[in-house]
């Protein structure tokens, strides 16, 4: 069995969500990530701003998400990162 551990745990600070409410497919929901810090046991840093957390709040109850920021590593290299 493969053993897995989380890379690190992000906190991140966002803006108030900009709602376009009841489109044909749901309510669509626009965060942006203004900051923010990361850590774990091999990888911390700091969320730089500019990211957004975009939400699509189905009919159905589904909630599809798409979050992209960049993250800056404590040694300045920078990491964009994309989770849907």
């Amino acid at each position: 069995m493969i053993e897995m551990k989380p890379l690190f745990q992000i906190n991140a600070i966002v803006a108030e969500p900009q709602v376009t409410p009841d489109g044909p497919y749901g309510d669509r929901r626009y965060i942006p990530v203004t900051g923010g810090t990361f850590k774990g046991e091999r990888l911390s840093g700091k969320v730089l701003s500019g990211g957004a957390d975009c939400q699509l709040m189905r009919k159905d109850g589904v909630a599809e998400l798409d979050v992209r920021v960049a993250l800056e590593v404590d040694d300045d290299t920078i990491i964009y990162m994309k989770g849907l």
